[in-house]
């Protein structure tokens, strides 16, 4: 288990700037995390940050959207 941002921000919103700083800090640790198979991230500002993990790291991306509740 991983947090792309580090602490609870006031009104528990990440900044731009705050993914940023904290973006190494995600970055190590999946490198670290060597075997992960499947990743489930838990809300819209998880799921950004993973994906621009992959960006960081080389990885083609396609564009995805996050939905809730479809049918």
């Amino acid at each position: 288990m991983t947090a792309v941002v580090r602490c609870a921000p006031p009104r528990n919103k990440s900044l731009t700037s705050e993914l940023a700083n904290c973006s190494r800090y995600l970055d190590r640790e999946f490198t670290l995390l060597s075997r992960v198979r499947v990743v489930l991230a838990l809300g819209h500002v998880a799921f950004k940050g993973y994906l621009d993990h992959l960006r960081r790291r080389g990885a083609y991306v396609m564009p995805l959207t996050l939905r809730h509740g479809e049918t």
